[in-house]
């Protein structure tokens, strides 16, 4: 039999209370890698806010704000601290129901997040604890609702928060893996 055991935050190193204002001016803030397949999400999803947008991680984004690689500190500190951190998976990614790691540690840091269309979401946050886009062009309208002061930024971050918290936490896993192992 097999059993999916989905990722999940780890507390001592993704966590809210950002230690400086350093990423405070950023009104969105994408942190990943940058290849082909994904960069079919990210024109879709990201390109039209480059403007805005700054990005981070390995593969040289060709964006107009790639400023390189972040460490682990410096990743918290920015989820922290930014304005919006989009959660955006690639194609592969929403046939899949892929949930990455992204989408738990940004709320860890209580960021505010908008996901992408991706179908597993739903399985891992409720409707009133994560915005998710059906779309690209709904995507377009949150995070213009966002920059307009339309969005209770601060509601969506608790929200999340409190998600990742009680219920997406390593710690979890490690139950759910010990009573699969029980049964």
């Amino acid at each position: 039999r097999f059993e999916f055991i989905k990722m999940a935050a780890d507390p001592c190193y993704y966590y809210p209370d950002p230690l400086d204002g350093k990423y405070k001016h950023i009104k969105m803030a994408y942190v990943g890698g940058y290849w082909p397949d994904k960069a079919q999400a990210f024109d879709m999803y990201l390109r039209p806010f480059e403007d805005i947008l700054h990005t981070y991680g390995y593969g040289n984004w060709p964006y107009k704000h790639y400023d390189g690689k972040l460490d682990t500190k410096e990743e918290r500190q920015l989820y922290s601290s930014a304005g919006l951190v989009p959660l955006i998976t690639h194609p592969t990614g929403w046939d899949m129901a892929e949930v990455t790691e992204r989408y738990f540690k940004a709320p860890a840091c209580k960021a505010f997040c908008i996901a992408d269309q991706n179908p597993g979401l739903t399985d891992v946050f409720s409707k009133d604890e994560m915005i998710q886009a059906e779309n690209p062009e709904h995507f377009k309208f949150l995070v213009n609702n966002y920059l307009q002061g339309k969005i209770d930024v601060e509601y969506w971050k608790k929200k999340g928060y409190e998600a990742v918290m009680s219920r997406h936490l390593y710690k979890h896993r490690a139950l759910q893996i010990r009573k699969i192992l029980e049964n």
